[in-house]
């Protein structure tokens, strides 16, 4: 019997949640929506080279 209600509440929950597919992403812009100004296109390449910067190994200052 607990086995029962068990999946019968699984299945409710599982009926009644929210569709996550219909979401809009918030951290993210679409590709029509971004490339639209020379600010944009710019901010893209600096995220490009942020993304370089952090994935290198720090190299050593010459004093």
């Amino acid at each position: 019997m607990k086995n029962i209600l068990s999946c019968l509440l699984l299945f409710a929950f599982l009926v009644t949640s929210c569709n996550v597919t219909d979401l809009k992403p918030e951290s993210s812009i679409a590709s029509t929506q971004f490339w639209q100004s020379a600010r944009q296109a710019e901010a893209g390449i600096v995220g490009v080279y942020s993304a370089f910067f952090t994935m290198a190994p720090p190299t050593p200052r010459c004093t």
